[in-house]
């Protein structure tokens, strides 16, 4: 499954399958996930996909939001390669091409060092679980 297959909607479940009557009235409600992955621009490149679906890295619509929001401000002061850490996702873009490039679990990070970017975005109202 790919990662808009594994990316978590409004309810909270990976994956879920609606009936086409009921993505009619969602739409109209609030837009699928694949409406905000376009809608933002942002790329996820293999690795990326395949690190969020291994290591079962959570990404909701609303954090696409913020992490177009963040690429934003990043790109206003000239970062190139960036850190955007939102929600339990650490995430490195390449700026220019609006590609994730790799992915981490915040809570499972090692050493917490991360070499070739030019920037660190903490995107607001990000929460991190401990991991066990």
């Amino acid at each position: 499954m790919g990662v808009v297959g594994r990316v978590q909607g409004p309810g909270g479940q990976a994956g879920d399958r609606a009936k086409p009557a009921e993505r009619v009235g969602a739409r109209m409600a609030a837009p699928s996930f694949r409406q905000v992955l376009e809608e933002t621009g942002l790329r996820f490149s293999r690795h990326a996909a395949e690190r969020l679906e291994r290591r079962e890295i959570p990404l909701r619509e609303g954090d696409l939001r913020r992490v177009e929001r963040a690429v934003a401000a990043a790109e206003k002061k000239g970062a190139v390669q960036s850190l955007v850490l939102v929600g339990e996702a650490a995430l490195i873009i390449n700026l220019p091409t609006k590609s994730v490039i790799s992915a981490f679990h915040r809570a499972r990070l090692r050493d917490g060092i991360f070499t070739r970017i030019d920037s660190a975005v903490v995107v607001e109202g990000a929460t991190v679980e401990k991991a066990d």
